[in-house]
Parts: structure tokens; C-alpha cells; sequence
């Protein structure tokens, strides 16, 4: 009888350690109020006539390993607007800390992107992007296209809803659409450095 005691708690720690991890890896980020139109911030340049794509990151988040593998599919072969990936950074770290400044995520989003470093997570507040992953298109005329993630969780590759409306909006088969970041928080809800 105790075996069977054992046995049935052993299935209940298994079973409900499952059920964590999926809520977790399924679990929504938060967003900000994301500005239908290209803000006026003297952050980032103005480009008249050309469209941007901003990806917010986390250098931390190992879920956003996901999101830069994503856009590297996405981007390939494709006549794409300036990309642009926008890497949280605390005010507190210092440049002899290289933990915040050389991630692999970092190395892999430098591929497909020029780096900005976003201090304190100024620009991200800025932009509504509050998670790790957030993607935004703006068109040639400022115009918000896209907003959301490109993954269908966290960690997440493969085909998401957002990723192919990303691609049909990138090939014109599409106008615009609103989906879900999946990701760690990029600045802590109290403010402090995760």
C-alpha cells in the first residue's frame, strides 16, 4: 500500500511540475501602449520614406533566443525595411561588466540588425515594448503595421501566427496585425534590474 502512496505522489509532483512549465512557456508578456504612429523621440532617427522593424530584447532573456532565430528566417532573402534591435541595458552596468554586453543573444541579433543599446529601457517604455521579443513594423509613411512576437511561446521556434503575418506583411500580401509576445519581462515591474 505504501508503493502505491509513492507512486501516486511521485505522479502528482510529475504531473503538475508539466502543468507549471506549460503555463510558464504559454504565458502572455505584457504591453505597453504601443504608439500607432512612429513617435516623436529623439532616440532613434527619423527616416522619412523608409520603413523600420524594432525588436525589443532582454540580453538575458533566453527566451529571445527564439525570437532573433525567428527574424534570421524571416529576414532572409526578403527586401526589408532598416532593422534595428533594441537591447535593454541597466544604468548600473558598467562597461567592465560584459555579462550586459556580450550575449550570445546579442552576437545573434547583430547579425540581422544593428544594435542600439536602450538604457534603463527608456526606448521600450517608450514604444510599449515590456517584453522581451516585442517586434514592431512601422511602414515607409511611420505608419504602425505589426506589433507582437514572432514565436508561439516562450523558447518557442517554428511557425507562430505572428511570424507568418510578419512574412505576408514584409511581402505586401498583407496590411497589418496585433499578436502576442511570448518572453521575459525587460525591466522588472518595480523598476529594478532583473
Amino acid at each position: 500500500m505504501l508503493w502505491k502512496a509513492l507512486l501516486t505522489l511521485w505522479l502528482a509532483i510529475v504531473l503538475s511540475g508539466l502543468a507549471g512549465v506549460t503555463v510558464y512557456s504559454t504565458a502572455i508578456g505584457r504591453t505597453g501602449k504601443v504608439p500607432e504612429h512612429w513617435p516623436e523621440t529623439e532616440s532613434i532617427e527619423t527616416l522619412p520614406g523608409e520603413g523600420r522593424l524594432l525588436v525589443f530584447l532582454h540580453p538575458k532573456c533566453p527566451c529571445s533566443r527564439a525570437t532573433v532565430r525567428e527574424l534570421q528566417r524571416i529576414l532572409v532573402d526578403k527586401d526589408t525595411p532598416r532593422t534595428e534591435a533594441i537591447i535593454y541595458i541597466p544604468k548600473q552596468a558598467s562597461t567592465a561588466d560584459q555579462s550586459w554586453f556580450r550575449t550570445d543573444l546579442i552576437v545573434s541579433a547583430s547579425k540581422v540588425s544593428t544594435v542600439r543599446w536602450d538604457v534603463d529601457g527608456a526606448l521600450a517604455k517608450e514604444f510599449g515594448a515590456l517584453t522581451s521579443g516585442h517586434t514592431l513594423l512601422f511602414d515607409a509613411q511611420g505608419k504602425r503595421v505589426f506589433s507582437g512576437g514572432v514565436t508561439s511561446g516562450r523558447g518557442h521556434e517554428g511557425e507562430s501566427p505572428g511570424k507568418l503575418a510578419l512574412m505576408e506583411i514584409l511581402s505586401g500580401s498583407k496590411k497589418s496585425g496585433e499578436y502576442p509576445v511570448f518572453g521575459c519581462p525587460i525591466v522588472a515591474e518595480q523598476g529594478d534590474i532583473r
